[in-house]
């Protein structure tokens, strides 16, 4: 049977989950977090040897002062060492989303549209070796990297930035440019891709 370890914050559907995988008779469900602190604790030494697949939300909600990102835990575990595949199952389906999950190493990205089996399916497929991204989000994915190859590597840094809410003062700040320049080069990036600065934030 293949091992999963499930990182979700909302109690009920991380019960939903182990139930499910737990009932299909071809999962073994080796553990549950609800926070990055809890999997760590979990996910030690040999803990990942018998694990296959890590299925996890982007954004976990602590009760804190600040919620957590469930990316996180790609650096805290060893993953691709353990041959541990990454799985993303969010609520989320913005380019953005997607594109963090792909530079933090994850190989499928399910909307959480997505039924139970469905969510299977794209595991299967996953550890069959291929990359898994949601039908829902590939269109948007789609879109933001056509954007992102009209601009050059300066431009998609102000235009990552931007799509992050930054203000152009702050950009200026993080890339020690002048906010005249950051002002230039987003005329530039809107002339280029066609959209607004309320567009660019919504991808």
């Amino acid at each position: 049977m293949r091992g999963i370890f499930i990182l979700e914050d909302h109690p009920i559907m991380r019960g939903a989950l182990c139930a499910y995988f737990a009932g299909t008779g071809r999962w073994n469900v080796r553990g549950s977090a609800a926070c990055l602190d809890e999997a760590r604790r979990l996910l030690t030494g040999s803990a990942l040897l018998d694990i296959d697949v890590l299925l996890l939300d982007i954004e976990l909600k602590t009760g804190g002062t600040a919620d957590e990102w469930g990316l996180d835990i790609a650096s805290m575990a060893n993953l691709k060492a353990r041959n541990c595949a990454l799985v993303v199952y969010s609520n989320y389906d913005d380019a953005a989303h997607i594109q963090a999950a792909l530079s933090a190493g994850a190989r499928g990205f399910v909307s959480k549209a997505r039924s139970e089996r469905e969510l299977e399916d794209a595991l299967d497929a996953v550890l069959s070796g291929s990359v898994f991204i949601d039908e829902r989000a590939v269109c948007n994915f789609t879109i933001y990297n056509d954007y992102l190859s009209r601009l050059t590597c300066r431009e998609t840094e102000i235009f990552s930035l931007a799509q992050q809410g930054l203000a152009n003062k702050d950009i200026a700040l993080k890339l020690s440019l002048s906010r005249r320049t950051v002002e230039n080069i987003l005329a530039i990036i809107y002339a280029k891709t066609g959209l607004s600065r309320v567009q660019i934030q919504k991808l």
